[in-house]
């Protein structure tokens, strides 16, 4: 099996909650800063994070995993809106005593 905390692909255990898998938050994060007027941040942050193979890869029908680039990506989930990440983030905040004082 291969080392998927390398690629950014690691899952974090919370309070018992589905983990949370790095690669599909930093699709997120590429998806939200695409959807901004910082065109430059969003293409550096493309360039790293297919650089160090940080997105969601893909398995072949033979088992084997695949880089994704960003717009396959997004061809796969097109319901996922460039806010999902901010949705999520202020639902989390809204669920904690602490990030109620934040939301």
């Amino acid at each position: 099996m291969d080392d998927g905390a390398a690629r950014g692909g690691a899952r974090a255990s919370g309070s018992g909650r589905e983990a949370t898998d790095h690669a599909e938050l930093h699709f997120l994060l590429l998806h939200y800063l695409r959807s901004l007027p910082t065109a430059d941040a969003a293409d550096a942050f493309e360039r790293e994070a297919t650089a160090h193979g940080l997105l969601p890869r893909r398995p072949d029908p033979f088992g084997h995993e695949h880089a994704q680039t960003y717009e396959e990506m997004r061809a796969k989930y097109p319901h996922v809106a460039p806010d999902h990440l901010a949705r999520l983030v202020g639902l989390a905040a809204s669920e904690t005593p602490a990030g109620r004082d934040l939301a």
